[in-house]
């Protein structure tokens, strides 16, 4: 059966019924609520989707639009088509030929999709990747993901225990979760205009904003001594993965095993109550570069790789 969908560009009368789609869709998170995605409204021009069949709402597209190009989202980590929990492939296939064709015919030009990475969905939601296979999307960039799953082996664990009985031996050592943010964000900034000739992504109002706007899900976890952070990581949570955002660490707190103590105790929390944690990228220049010594950390709390992937869908070569 030949569906017909119809497409609105998002308005803020509609940010109930977005953020409630997104809350019961299998591949949604809350960087698609629009609390989170507006908070940097001022950066991009927004260009998002919804999706409906008569008037019933079935799927959306956070987008921004930059000249004739479209992003989803250019200020996310991840992007695509946010899924219903009973959609299934066929629809979907025309869901896709149906909104490029729309796209296309208004005068976009060129589409760079950002995949949800698999470890997000609530429930399988690759569909997509199918349909960017069969139109002839062309891959642009693919990152390393290292991720430790519910059931993973820590190795090597003599190494791991060492360390972290060494640093739970430091004295006046305590590790919690708590709001210091601007503690924290200073260490965090000074750690990476040092190491790294770099600001974070988020400026200190922006992560105290979005902390308070979404308390369940943005955290702190961080090592103190005497009361004083001298390390932390801060934690986005989701319904199957907790995901570390931002890791830092003072250089004395490095050397004793700290982060790693902070690091432990984040792993062994994700592991009691979601699917995975994810450390995040350790690529560079479209995942091109990889970071040898930053990967072989990672994998030494147990975290192994999965890759997430970037398409670039071009007007004149869209075919499904």
């Amino acid at each position: 059966m030949q569906l017909h969908f119809k497409f609105s560009l998002y308005d803020s009368t509609d940010t109930g019924m977005w953020n409630e789609f997104v809350e019961n869709s299998r591949n949604g998170t809350f960087l698609f609520n629009r609390a989170y995605m507006d908070y940097h409204a001022d950066r991009f021009t927004d260009a998002s989707w919804l999706i409906w069949i008569d008037a019933k709402l079935v799927a959306l597209f956070p987008a921004n639009r930059v000249g004739d190009e479209v992003v989803s989202h250019g200020g996310l980590t991840y992007g695509g088509f946010i899924l219903s929990m009973n959609s299934g492939t066929e629809f979907i296939l025309n869901l896709f030929d149906q909104f490029f064709n729309h796209l296309f015919q208004s005068g976009i030009k060129k589409v760079l999709y950002k995949t949800i990475p698999s470890i997000y969905h609530r429930l399988p939601a690759e569909e997509d990747r199918y349909a960017l296979f069969r139109c002839g999307a062309r891959l642009v960039r693919r990152d390393l993901l290292s991720v430790v799953s519910a059931d993973a082996q820590r190795l090597p664990k003599a190494l791991r225990r060492s360390i972290t009985q060494r640093a739970r031996a430091t004295l006046g050592l305590s590790i919690e979760t708590c709001n210091r943010w601007e503690e924290f964000w200073t260490l965090l900034q000074s750690q990476l205009v040092r190491y790294h000739g770099v600001q974070a992504v988020h400026c200190l109002n922006e992560i105290i904003l979005l902390a308070e706007r979404f308390p369940s899900e943005i955290s702190l976890m961080a090592a103190l001594i005497d009361e004083c952070i001298v390390a932390g990581a801060v934690l986005f949570e989701t319904p199957t993965v907790i995901h570390v955002q931002y890791l830092a660490a003072d250089d004395m707190s490095r050397k004793m095993g700290l982060l790693d103590l902070v690091l432990e105790n984040a792993i062994t929390q994700s592991q009691s109550k979601k699917k995975f944690f994810d450390f995040g990228i350790s690529t560079l220049n479209n995942g091109y570069l990889m970071n040898k010594g930053l990967v072989f950390y990672k994998e030494s709390f147990g975290a192994r790789t999965i890759v997430h992937d970037f398409y670039e869908i071009n007007s004149d070569d869209y075919q499904l």
